[in-house]
Parts: C-alpha cells; sequence; structure tokens
C-alpha cells in the first residue's frame, strides 16, 4: 500500500481543507509522494468531495479519451488557478455516496501501483492511473469487495501456476503477462498470435471434472495451437495461500515495475486484491500439471459439431477419463515460441 506517512498526509490535508473557506471551487494542499508528478490533496465546494489531484504534461492525455467513473467515485480533468498551462490536472474525487474508507483504500493501491514504475515517463504513469481507476470501477461493480468465492480462488491458483510455469522455462515476462488473458473474460486463459492455453484447475480426488463453458473454449479451428492444462491441487497445511503464490510471482519478476503493473492491474480484474489477503487461507498444494493437445481426436463440443438450432453449451469433461496420452510441458512451451514474437 502507499506508505502510511504520505496516507496520512492525504488525511490531514483533507481534514485541514475541511474548514476553510467554501465557497464554491477547489481548495488544495500539495503532498510529497515519491512519484515524479505534481500531487495535491484537495476538496472541492459546495460538495465537499475529499480528492486527489495529479498533474501531467497535457502531451500525455490522449486528444480523445474518456474518464472512468462510478463506484463511489469521479474522475474529473479540472483548472487551477495559477498552474501552468502545459499541465493537465486529473481528479479522483470520492461521491457523497461513496464509502471513505474504501476511497482511501483505493489512493493507496493506486499510489502503490504507480510507485512500482516510477522510474518510467509520464506518459506510462498516466496510462498506469487511468487503468487501475478502471480496474477499481470494475472491481466494486462486479461486488468483489468481499473476496473471491473458493471456485473463483482455484482457478485463479492455477492459472497463475500455468503463469509461473511460462516465465520459468525462459517466455520473456512481458509477454508471458500480456498473454494472460483469464482476467479479461477472454476465450482463453493464455492466447498469443500463435496459439492458446486454456486452464482448468479442480481439489477433486475422485476424477478430473471440469466445466467448459462455451462452444468455442476448445474449438482449434482459429488457432494452429490450442492446449489444455489440467491442474490438480490439494488443501494441505503445507501449501502454499493465494496471496503467498502472487508474492512468488511478483518475485519472477523483480526488475520489470511496468509488468508488475499490468500483473496488479489483472489480479484485480480477477477480483483479487492486496487489501484483502487475509481473506485468503487456504493452503493450496500443487500434485499434478497435465498438458492435452487439442485435435481432431480430443472429446469435445465445437460450433461445427452440434446442430446450428443450438447457439450455445456448457458441458463437463471428466480428463481422467481421457484416453489422450497428456504431453510434457517441455512440448507445450514449444508450442508457444512466438510469445517471444509479440501478442494478438
Amino acid at each position: 500500500m502507499v506508505r502510511q506517512n504520505n496516507l496520512k498526509e492525504f488525511l490531514t490535508a483533507w481534514r485541514a481543507l475541511q474548514g476553510f473557506d467554501t465557497s464554491d471551487g477547489w481548495r488544495t494542499i500539495p503532498v510529497s509522494t515519491n512519484l515524479p508528478l505534481r500531487i495535491r490533496a484537495g476538496r472541492r465546494f459546495p460538495d465537499n468531495e475529499e480528492s486527489v489531484l495529479f498533474a501531467f504534461p497535457s502531451y500525455c492525455l490522449p486528444k480523445e479519451f474518456q474518464l472512468p467513473q462510478g463506484g463511489g467515485f469521479r474522475t474529473s480533468q479540472v483548472e487551477l488557478e495559477g498552474e501552468s498551462a502545459d499541465l493537465v490536472w486529473l481528479a479522483l474525487s470520492r461521491l457523497q455516496s461513496g464509502n471513505l474508507d474504501l476511497f482511501q483504500t483505493m489512493v493507496g493501491d493506486i499510489f502503490t501501483t504507480l510507485e512500482s514504475i516510477s522510474g518510467t515517463n509520464e506518459k506510462l504513469l498516466f496510462r498506469s492511473l487511468i487503468s487501475r481507476i478502471i480496474s477499481w470501477q470494475d472491481f466494486m461493480e462486479r461486488g468483489r469487495l468481499s473476496g473471491l468465492s473458493l471456485e473463483a480462488e482455484i482457478g485463479l491458483v492455477g492459472e497463475i501456476s500455468i503463469l509461473r510455469e511460462l516465465i520459468k522455462i525462459g517466455v520473456p515476462v512481458e509477454s508471458a503477462a500480456d498473454s494472460w488473458q483469464g482476467p479479461l473474460n477472454g476465450v482463453w486463459d493464455f492466447e498469443t498470435k500463435r496459439g492458446a492455453i486454456e486452464v482448468k484447475s479442480t481439489l477433486s480426488t475422485n476424477g478430473f471434472p471440469v466445466i467448459i463453458g462455451s462452444l468455442e473454449q476448445l474449438d482449434n479451428s482459429h488457432v494452429s495451437s490450442l492446449v489444455l492444462a489440467g491442474v490438480r491441487l490439494t488443501i494441505n497445511n503445507s501449501g502454499t495461500t493465494l496471496p503467498e503464490l502472487v508474492s512468488d510471482l511478483r518475485n519472477d519478476l523483480v526488475g520489470n515495475p511496468a509488468t508488475v503493473a499490468t500483473i496488479t492491474q489483472k489480479l484485480l480484474l480477477a477480483g483479487f486484491s492486496d487489501l484483502y489477503a487475509g481473506h485468503y487461507v487456504n493452503r493450496f498444494l500443487l500434485l499434478s500439471k497435465y498438458y492435452f493437445v487439442i485435435d481432431e481426436n480430443f472429446p469435445r463440443l465445437t460450433r461445427a459439431s452440434v446442430p446450428s438450432e443450438i447457439t450455445n453449451v456448457s458441458y463437463t469433461l471428466d480428463l481422467d477419463k481421457i484416453g489422450n496420452i497428456p504431453v510434457h510441458s517441455d512440448y507445450i512451451i514449444k508450442q508457444f515460441e512466438a510469445l517471444s514474437n509479440g501478442i494478438n
């Protein structure tokens, strides 16, 4: 989270501004941070909204873009008297309907994300700020403040396990992170120009049942290589919690602050926030991983194999009953050499 002394400075500034002149307009106080940006704590009257204001050079802003709104907050472009015309001020403000504690949590998380890439240029900081606000917007709209369900937690553990394996065997970290599409509700959990990986995870010891959620999920007609990865887990005291696994993933990315920011954003889109790490107490132990190449011999339903009148299908597949021999991860990695050549 944002360093406590910085957050305390915001709280102190907001309290001080409460007693200022309350005529219409902005009242702001500069706040010191570790970012190469001018930052102010502020209130806008007459609504008396707590706000954080970020100054960016005007060239950082695209000609046309829409600022994210919702979830008890507002983002707006504002003008401050006496400031340079070359600067554009963006204000992140709590609405009266928004929870103050949650807004403070959001501010802390945003600063943590920006500080992780503080050595980069202002354009990247701007894009990261907007992306992080959008992620919080999505997080709030999906009602995930109480944490992930056990099913979603298991799924995320499986996806992170595969992501770490891709990095471990030498896939460039930026490419591996960009290929991770699960949190973005992609058709497949990992997708590149050349192929895709769909990840299914289970705690079951009686078979390996997985739910195939659409006719497209195991359809390889639009990719040159499609792989189904099965991750079998068990809950065991010697295992690793989801927050610990996230920490291990970030350690894999040391020296790549932009990739850390990408992963942190995708984790939030997946429903995981460090702020609720205490919610996750299950310790998962990896028992095995299986990789299946999807071809004409693999049991599945696709749009081409069902009557056209059937428009949507969800079905259960037991990986333990499949006669196809799982392939080794080295083969899978060869299928994904294109990761180093760019992502869709």
